[in-house]
């Protein structure tokens, strides 16, 4: 993956949000958008699509897993985006 990689952080937690974007800046990445809200993650993908999506999966209302099968169910069959 690219240093230009777009990536989609969706996590409850604040403070792991700001964790993960701290990581990626000292590695490199500059072109991250994220979400403390797991329904607005679906919403977001589709604004601008990513190349990788890190989320949550111990997360209130919609768990990690249920973001998974929204944003597979979502995506075109074609469609391969990593979701970690």
């Amino acid at each position: 993956m690219t240093k230009e990689a777009k990536i989609l952080i969706i996590d409850d937690e604040p403070a792991n949000v700001r964790l993960l974007v701290r990581i990626l800046e000292i590695a490199g990445y500059k072109n991250f958008r994220s979400t403390t809200d797991p329904k607005r993650g679906v919403e977001l993908f589709h604004e601008d699509p990513p190349d990788l999506v890190l989320t949550d999966l111990h997360m209130p209302v919609l768990n990690g897993f249920a973001v998974m099968q929204n944003l597979r169910a979502s995506m075109g069959a074609a469609s391969f985006t990593p979701i970690i």
